[in-house]
């Protein structure tokens, strides 16, 4: 079992001076195995925040000057997960092509940013499911897409074949929650 923050797209310093208080407090406040990191940091003073909450697996944006992997692959209990940070796909976000990458992996997780926009999807292709995310943006800053401007992360825990997660957005002070889970086809 494995409880993982989802995150990324912070632009601190040039589009955030810092990621909010409210969700910096979460993020200290819970006790996280790992954090998966989308890129676009655009800071190494962001990558240590994170590697100070767990161990951190974290790709290069397409605004990062950091020496760090395009994309990382990995598995966890019973899933495979990959992370991109998402400028590999055009159109941004396009959920058909992360699918297509996502299966060319022989992926169970894609995890993509670059689009500044919350997104949990379920797709299901020849009798394989897939679960894409997109954290949103840290900070909730604009982007070259159809950004949502709310600061957002997701955070997930994984149990064997099960996937369980939040993904939170902050409205003020205030964090709106949205529960999913995704149960892999074995």
């Amino acid at each position: 079992m494995a409880k993982m923050l989802v995150i990324g797209d912070t632009h601190i310093p040039e589009r955030a001076e810092r990621i909010n208080l409210e969700i910096e407090q979460y993020l200290r406040s819970n006790n996280f195995n790992l954090v998966l990191c989308t890129g676009d940091l655009t800071s190494a003073k962001i990558l240590s925040f994170f590697e100070d909450i767990a161990k951190t697996y974290c790709v290069l944006g397409n605004m990062d000057d950091l020496d760090l992997p395009t994309e990382i692959k990995f598995k966890i209990d019973e899933f495979k997960i990959g992370i991109i940070h998402g400028d590999q796909i055009y159109p941004r976000g396009d959920e058909r092509k992360l699918l297509n990458k996502a299966i060319e992996n022989d992926l169970d997780v894609i995890i993509s940013g670059h689009t500044h926009r919350l997104s949990i999807r379920e797709k299901k292709i020849h009798n394989k499911k897939v679960l894409l995310l997109n954290p949103g943006s840290a900070t909730g800053v604009w982007s070259g897409g159809n950004a949502s401007f709310i600061p957002s992360f997701i955070d997930i825990t994984t149990n064997n074949e099960k996937i369980e997660g939040r993904a939170l957005e902050l409205y003020g002070k205030r964090f709106n929650v949205t529960y999913f889970s995704f149960i892999k086809i074995t």
